[in-house]
Order: C-alpha cells, then sequence, then structure tokens
C-alpha cells in the first residue's frame, strides 16, 4: 500500500504537569492518598478533597478488606514516659456468639482471672518476671482478636518473658483443662454477669449491642449457657 506524504503545523505540547498529593487522616486511623481535586462524598455532596477541612464527614465503606497476612508482626513503640516496659501480643479469632469466641472467652479467664489463674501463678507469684497480666478475646462482629497484654518487672528480659507465655499456651494445649478449673471460672463469670445486669446502662448498652451485632438482644439471656 503507497503511503503519501502531509504537510502539517508544528504544535508545541509542554510536559505533564505533576499534581501534589495529599494525605488525609480519618478518626479511625486509616489514611486515604489522593490528588486535591479527588472528590470526596459529604453530607453537602461530592466535595474535593482539597475544600475539605478538619472536621468533616464523609462516606467511607462499611468493610474494607484486611491484607493477607502471611507471617507474625511485630512492632516496637518507644515511650519516654513509661516507666515499666509492656509486652502485647495477639491472635486472630472468629467474631463473637460462636462457639469458638466462648471457648476462647474460657481460656482468657484460666489464663487470667484471679490470683489462681495460671499466668498470675507462673508470671506473677513464681518467677516473677510480670506485675500485671491478662487475657481475653474482644467480642466483634467480625474477625477478632485474642489479646495478651503484661506489665513487665523492671529489668526482666522480655524475650524470656515472652517465652513463659508461650510456655503456659503450650501447657493448656498439652495438659487438658481440669473439672474443677472450668467450674470455678463458670461460676465467676456467672456472678459477674449477674452484678452487671444489676446496672441499667450495662443492660442497655448489651441489648443494642446484640441487637446489632447479632440480630438477637436475648444474647444477653442466653451467652452464659454457651460457655
Amino acid at each position: 500500500m503507497p503511503y503519501k506524504s502531509k504537510h502539517t503545523t508544528p504544535t508545541r505540547r509542554g510536559l505533564p504537569s505533576v499534581k501534589p498529593v495529599f494525605r488525609l487522616r480519618l478518626a479511625s486511623g486509616r489514611e486515604v492518598k489522593a490528588s486535591g481535586n479527588h472528590p470526596f462524598l459529604t453530607i453537602e455532596g461530592w466535595t474535593r478533597l482539597d475544600q475539605l477541612h478538619p472536621g468533616s464527614r464523609i462516606a467511607v465503606p462499611r468493610v474494607v478488606p484486611e491484607p493477607k497476612q502471611t507471617a507474625e508482626r511485630r512492632k516496637t513503640v518507644e515511650d519516654p514516659l513509661a516507666q515499666i516496659p509492656r509486652i502485647d501480643m495477639a491472635w486472630k479469632i472468629p467474631q463473637g456468639n460462636t462457639p469458638d469466641w466462648y471457648a476462647l472467652y474460657v481460656l482468657g479467664e484460666i489464663l487470667s482471672t484471679g490470683q489462681s489463674s495460671r499466668f498470675y501463678q507462673t508470671l506473677v507469684r513464681e518467677k516473677q518476671v510480670a506485675l500485671q497480666e491478662g487475657a481475653g478475646p474482644f467480642e466483634r462482629r467480625g474477625p477478632s482478636l485474642f489479646i495478651v497484654d503484661l506489665l513487665v518487672a523492671p529489668g526482666k528480659d522480655l524475650k524470656e518473658v515472652e517465652k513463659l507465655v508461650y510456655d503456659e499456651l503450650d501447657r493448656v494445649k498439652d495438659q487438658l483443662v481440669t473439672d474443677s478449673e472450668l467450674q470455678k471460672i463458670k461460676m465467676e463469670v456467672k456472678r459477674g454477669k449477674v452484678e452487671q445486669l444489676e446496672g441499667t446502662l450495662y443492660r442497655a448498652q448489651a441489648l443494642g449491642e446484640n441487637a446489632i451485632f447479632y440480630n438477637d438482644p436475648n444474647v444477653i439471656n442466653t451467652g452464659n449457657d454457651r460457655l
């Protein structure tokens, strides 16, 4: 196929402009990076990012997929005002009001409730590596966390304290929880629930959360039966 040449008038094209990128931090702690003209849905309608101001209310997705975790995550936070070290350990667990969640709730009570608990006996009384210990699950309507937190005694090796925690967790797996431990925990939980139900504020909060989380406000009455 023959080609024909054609005379044209040259035009001058400039380089593409570089737009500054802003970082928008939400009250939840999440961050969004976007250019100044990127629109966000607000109560007043669509608004450019560079026209927002502190306190502006914007629409965000209810559920944001969490990045897949393929390995353990660690972070050290230095606080010049902290007088003693603290260790926080967390594991991902199922949502609340499920058989697995109630089992983990009982585990948290066995590990850390009262001076007869396993963590207290080992970490506070015997080894004297911790001044305070705690363990238990957060209750959420979606995936949640099981937390172990320790206030470490001054001068103690943090790695050794962490190892002792894992030793206790392994002991739960290797040695069955005794019937006396289970009965004690169930009685303590039921007694604590009765005391909480005496307060109007707690009842209102629990009824509301159970209705929103599980579409069943009666969980306030049936939860203890699943322990």
